[in-house]
């Protein structure tokens, strides 16, 4: 449904103290490839605080990669069936 898997690097959610109140923003995604790490950053409006720290993400192989783009597997499919190709 072209939701970003994304893997924490080193230290989970809770080492980061993670409320859910933060605002993110994930660097590194014009030039998104398969494993890649990127950088997730994270503003705390509570205290002003900026996070920053690495994930990989999780998306494995290109084909994944062309799934994510068209918006997930679904919309895939559909559109190359649109187009008269295989999926």
């Amino acid at each position: 449904m072209g939701v970003l898997p994304l893997q924490f690097k080193v230290d989970g959610w809770q080492k980061l103290g993670l409320t859910g109140e933060e605002i993110v923003s994930i660097r590194g995604l014009n030039d998104l490839s398969p494993r890649r790490t990127l950088t997730v950053e994270l503003y705390r409006p509570s205290d002003g605080r900026i996070a920053r720290f690495p994930v990989i993400c999780r998306i494995d192989t290109p084909t994944e990669l062309d799934y994510f783009r068209a918006g997930g597997v679904l919309n895939y499919v559909l559109r190359n069936l649109a187009r008269g190709e295989a999926a």
